[in-house]
């Protein structure tokens, strides 16, 4: 279709049925598109565009191709063509919702520790902690535990430290594992990190450590399969990791210079939610704001 920049028009690759993601690249929204039988990547269906009123027009047209399911991940994005990224959520809802394609949001932490598990091949057994370590390009370090449940992974605990060398092997793996007792320890980052090496030769070497030296980009085709593969059957959990909340978003009442904070949902709360609170006839103005992850947009909206 023409007004799209198509990674590879020519290859004319093909399979039966197709999982798509909607992705950000820069300034570019980016469908990425994999066949669900031969689970590879198809270039001549996955194209970028910053063109988003077009790209919302032509949904129907691009996903007439026996689209299985459709991952959204676009909660940092700031759209061009709309008022904000709540807008453009609700909309690619709509559009998906009319064509009958099962959708899902997700965060991009969430498709990161989703895609480290997926790199492992594990086969978890309920009640089992896999502890994920990802370290940063200035050697900060998270370290997530994802307990296995008969409805998927839940986030039990997410640290952030600093790791000096200088402390002593037991005083790091401590600030580490602390008390879990993990089925396996996965650690990512990229190759040549001087505390990821500190880590595997000292730290946390044991028969349970798995080391993966790749960008998360290397996973993001199997991600994409075995998610599209658990929005069409909700009991199948083995990558699946429960969401939380990708944005705070507060209710507040303005009076002069001071804001009242009326009901609010907090970034990691689980979802789904629900929270209600019954507030008495006013003649304060309500409104509603959000922040997204780095990216602060608020939205001014008269209740």
């Amino acid at each position: 279709m023409n007004g799209y920049n198509y990674l590879n028009p020519l290859a004319n690759k093909k399979d039966e049925s197709y999982f798509a993601l909607i992705s950000t690249e820069l300034d570019n929204l980016f469908i990425r598109v994999v066949g669900t039988k031969t689970e590879e990547f198809i270039p001549n269906l996955s194209f970028k565009t910053t063109n988003e009123t077009k790209f919302v027009s032509d949904i129907p047209i691009l996903f007439k191709e026996n689209f299985k399911a459709v991952i959204i991940e676009i909660f940092p994005y700031k759209p061009k063509d709309y008022e904000h990224n709540i807008i453009f959520c609700m909309i690619l809802r709509g559009a998906f919702e009319r064509l009958n394609i099962p959708y899902y949001f997700v965060s991009g932490p969430i498709k990161n520790f989703t895609s480290l598990l997926i790199a492992t091949n594990i086969n978890p057994k309920l009640d089992e902690i896999y502890l994920l370590i990802l370290i940063d390009d200035n050697n900060k370090l998270a370290a997530i535990e994802l307990k296995y449940t008969e409805n998927g992974y839940i986030e039990s605990s997410h640290r952030l430290l600093t790791i000096d060398v200088k402390e002593s092997v037991e005083e790091i793996r401590s600030k580490i594992v602390k008390d879990c007792n993990p089925k396996k320890i996965i650690i990512s980052s990229l190759p040549g990190n001087t505390i990821l090496k500190h880590l595997r030769t000292n730290v946390l070497k044991s028969k349970k450590l798995i080391v993966l030296e790749a960008l998360f980009t290397h996973y993001i085709d199997k991600f994409l399969v075995e998610i599209g593969k658990w929005l069409l059957d909700k009991n199948y959990v083995k990558y699946f990791i429960q969401p939380h909340c990708a944005r705070r978003i507060i209710i507040f009442a303005m009076s002069g210079a001071k804001n009242r904070i009326i009901l609010s949902a907090e970034i990691e709360d689980p979802l789904p939610l629900k929270k209600t609170i019954t507030v008495s006839k006013s003649h304060l103005d309500y409104f509603v704001s959000f922040k997204c992850f780095t990216n602060n947009v608020n939205c001014n909206v008269i209740m």
